[in-house]
């Protein structure tokens, strides 16, 4: 476990007030060592009234000044950028640009004409050359069943006059089943100019990353990342590599870092419930891996499909359920039980237990490979290489696409995990996804645990009420995180209308060392 969460020492509060919904900063090193942060001030998630402040911190994100107003009657998902010498800019939801040449005491507005879309990037300034940020946009049109939304395009835009105007540049995703948003743009010594994005299905499918080497006209497709969540925020540190600062989505969320090599955000990773979780990890043993109740609340989220309509899919599992139940989800949650497996609906009008659509009863006591396939429109059960199920069910529907095993979710278990695997192929001729996992490769999500940082715990909070962040390197290795935060048990807290901007210090030490697994302890050799 890599966390920092619960080091007090290392947080601070940038601004917090009661009846203030506080939130979306984004962080800029001034000349001096100084640090600016601009955030919004509203009344809650989706805001009726808002405003734009900035504060500065002069002891590296330790302490912060009072807060000084931008505007009022906006702000929201402000970025913060220099894109020229003397110039601080932030540039705003609704298109507004606020400039200050005096390192944000105050500041000018100017409405750009032209951006079209919503929650843009930080201007990237290309050498000699214009202007760029990224926005995105809902589709006109109905939602798609297999994401629960309307589909989304992501442009870049081009600015000649230094954000008076804008006009398209590129598209940088357009429909599809991927809902693709948020996006952040990083340009590399190269020249090359990397994107993530978020998506927004909800059912595990990573950041996606991009790229671009003819500044922004034309764009690589979208490949995943190691990383789960909203709103990565991606920039270089003073030593060359990639710094990301995201939202995290897995089964345990929060607020969390990723720093290394730009080649190496590449590739899924499963995310695991206890990934930074306190506490050890489940117990692994050379027969398996022990998940029990209360310890394992959660399963692993595996790669989910991303076109139900067309996709293929297959995830085996050699199981055995001790007591109470275990779960597999693929077209459905599938409940493990000592003597049966069932597939599981919706419950019955919306509450009390969930409706089961098939079942098949098992002998109780030895392990079971169970293998589930998923083809449009159908998915079966094979046990111990018998087909004992075959379900017919509607294919483009957003539940159909996540992909886990595990917990069963609100249900208590206590099983041994042997073996999993799981392959996606998709039609077309595309790649096929592959992974399987045995105890010998270490815990599940050995690589999220390797790569990943936890910056803040947000058990039980809304996702909306944390985790958009920005960060700054004030002195090399050196980092602060600004980013919205909420705690749950706090008496005052409630989803979508509570939340406050914090800062935290952390610094390269602080990222996961290869050696998690045993893999990776065997080339390393013994430690000295």
């Amino acid at each position: 476990m890599a966390s920092i969460s619960t080091l007090g020492a290392r947080h601070c509060v940038v601004d917090a007030r009661p009846g203030q919904y506080l939130c979306f900063p984004d962080l800029l090193a001034l000349p001096g060592a100084g640090l600016l942060c601009v955030y919004r001030e509203a009344d809650r998630h989706v805001a009726t009234r808002r405003a734009l402040l900035a504060r500065e911190s002069a002891d590296g994100g330790a302490s912060w000044g009072p807060a000084r107003e931008v505007a009022r009657g906006t702000g929201h998902c402000p970025r913060l950028c220099a894109p020229a010498p003397g110039l601080v800019c932030a540039l705003d939801d609704d298109g507004a640009l606020f400039a200050s040449r005096d390192q944000g005491r105050t500041w000018s507005s100017t409405r750009g004409a032209g951006m079209t879309h919503g929650v843009p990037d930080r201007i990237l300034a290309l050498p000699g050359g214009p202007w760029l940020t990224t926005a995105h946009r809902h589709l006109d049109g109905p939602e798609d069943p297999a994401s629960a939304q309307r589909p989304t395009e992501q442009v870049v835009f081009a600015s000649h006059d230094a954000g008076r105007s804008w006009g398209p540049r590129g598209l940088l995703a357009g429909p599809g089943r991927l809902v693709l948003c948020e996006a952040a743009l990083v340009r590399l010594p190269s020249g090359r100019i990397l994107a993530l994005l978020r998506e927004n299905s909800h059912v595990g499918e990573p950041i996606r990353r991009s790229h671009s080497d003819d500044d922004g006209r034309t764009w690589s497709p979208p490949e995943p990342t190691p990383l789960l969540g909203h709103r990565p925020t991606p920039g270089l540190t003073a030593d060359g590599r990639l710094l990301v600062t995201f939202r995290d989505t897995g089964p345990n969320a929060g607020t969390s870092a990723w720093l290394g090599p730009e080649e190496a955000l590449r590739g899924f990773a499963p995310q695991g419930p206890a990934s930074h979780a306190p506490g050890p990890p489940p117990p692994l043993y050379p027969a398996g891996l022990l998940l029990e109740a209360p310890t394992a609340t959660a399963p692993w989220l595996l790669r989910p499909l991303t076109d139900p309509d067309a996709e293929h899919a297959v995830l085996e599992a050699e199981v055995r359920c001790l007591e109470g139940a275990a779960g597999l989800r693929l077209g459905g949650w599938w409940r493990l039980t000592p003597d049966a497996l069932a597939l599981l609906g919706a419950p019955a009008r919306g509450q009390g237990p969930p409706e089961v659509l098939a079942r098949t009863a098992l002998a109780p006591g030895a392990a079971r490979r169970i293998r589930l396939e998923w083809r449009p429109g159908e998915v079966r059960a094979l046990v111990d290489g018998e087909l004992r199920l075959a379900v017919a069910l509607p294919a483009a529907d957003v539940r159909r696409r996540a992909v886990c095993f595990g917990a069963l979710p609100g249900e208590p278990g206590r099983s041994l995990w042997r073996a999993v695997a799981q392959e996606i192929r998709p039609r077309g001729g595309a790649p096929a996804h592959g992974w399987t996992w045995t105890p010998a490769e270490g815990q599940p999500d050995a690589r999220v645990r390797r790569e990943v940082l936890r910056l803040a715990d947000a058990p039980g909070v809304a996702w909306p009420d944390f985790g958009y962040s920005g960060w700054a390197e004030p002195r090399p290795g050196r980092f602060v995180c600004v980013y919205h935060h909420a705690e749950a048990r706090d008496p005052d807290y409630a989803p979508c209308a509570a939340a406050h901007v914090r800062a935290t210090r952390f610094d390269t030490a602080d990222f996961p060392a290869a050696g998690d697994t045993p893999a990776d302890r065997a080339r390393a050799g013994p430690r000295r």
